[in-house]
């Protein structure tokens, strides 16, 4: 099984959008308490509070549906984050998306505003979030990384506005050049479903 923490430290606030479609979303949130959060949802059309899909590691994770297509929608988790992103189309059309890959661990570089100023359907982080190479059954430590990328001021604010897909790669899955036999395999998929916001798991109860 995967270690879990025995003295459990207080995250600094991050929040992130995924795994978008024309009718769902997903927020994953970790913040300053270990209670479940809510989350405010307002567009166009309304108002409504969505409870915690689960609650983990002072993270919350919201499972959103029955979305209206090509909508924006504002959410506020908590009193300090807020973030907006906007529903996929039903059908084919004009798409625009970015991909990013192999950014220093925590970096707070100015192309994050750069991707960010071109307001893209969505953001592929395409591997390599982080450089922790980390080795160990331990999904303490991938909190930590996910922690450290998220509560960049760039980063942060790239990744609360514009939807994301995110795909490890070696360096963020275990150390260099790992692969399935990496001892970190069960903690680095465990982080993932708790901390990254994704589309649905074709095979949700796998650990890769």
């Amino acid at each position: 099984a995967c270690s879990t923490s025995r003295t459990m430290r207080i995250p600094q606030p991050w929040v992130w959008v995924g795994g978008v479609t024309a009718s769902d979303a997903m927020v994953c949130a970790r913040g300053a308490t270990a209670a479940p959060m809510q989350l405010k949802l307002q567009s166009m059309y309304g108002a409504q509070t969505v409870k915690a899909a689960s609650s983990e590691m002072f993270a919350s994770r919201f499972s959103l549906s029955g979305l209206a297509e090509i909508t924006v929608y504002e959410y506020e988790v908590g009193s300090t984050l807020r973030g907006r992103f906007r529903t996929a189309p039903k059908f084919a059309s004009l798409t625009k998306f970015v991909f990013a890959g192999c950014s220093d661990s925590g970096s707070n570089h100015q192309v994050f505003d750069r991707i960010r100023a071109e307001r893209p359907n969505f953001l592929i982080r395409n591997g390599d979030l982080h450089y922790w190479d980390i080795d160990t059954d331990d999904v303490d430590l991938f909190a930590a990384a996910y922690d450290q990328v998220l509560t960049t001021p760039r980063q942060l604010s790239l990744h609360q506005e514009i939807p994301t897909v995110y795909v490890w790669d070696d360096h963020d899955y275990g150390s260099n050049n790992s692969d399935a036999a990496s001892p970190s395999k069960a903690a680095a998929a465990t982080a993932y479903r708790r901390f990254a916001p994704h589309h649905a798991l074709t095979h949700e109860q796998a650990v890769y």
